[in-house]
């Protein structure tokens, strides 16, 4: 009888342990399970992360070209304003040489004189 009872508790025994790897293989392949899905979910977030440095990395280098084209620009319009100073200031010392040439003449002989020649 002790033999048989021995038996019985051994399979018992056998039974409890059996059934702690079965929860113990459960929890395992959930948390498994969990990790894989945590890891695709931070690989997709490191890829946009490397994708969106290359889009920052692009835009750095697209301003840093605008920029040059902007600044030669800014140049060339001040270049430009210097120019139409400097030829506004010659327009006005030729304007001053030919008065200073001509006899004064006043408007209506120069509608006289503009009149006589058609």
């Amino acid at each position: 009888a002790v033999s048989v009872q021995q038996a019985q508790a051994t399979v018992v025994e056998h039974r409890k342990v059996t059934d702690v790897l079965h929860s113990w293989e459960e929890r395992i392949h959930k948390q498994a399970q969990q990790f894989e899905k945590f890891a695709t979910q931070v690989l997709q977030v490191d890829t946009e992360i490397i994708s969106n440095a290359g889009r920052v990395r692009q835009l750095r280098a697209d301003h840093a070209q605008l920029k040059a084209k902007q600044d030669v620009a800014d140049q060339s319009i001040v270049q430009i304003a210097e120019q139409q100073e400097a030829l506004g200031r010659l327009l006005t010392s030729l304007q001053e040489a030919l008065k200073a040439q001509q006899p004064a003449v006043s408007p209506e002989e120069w509608r006289q004189a503009a009149t006589q020649a058609h």
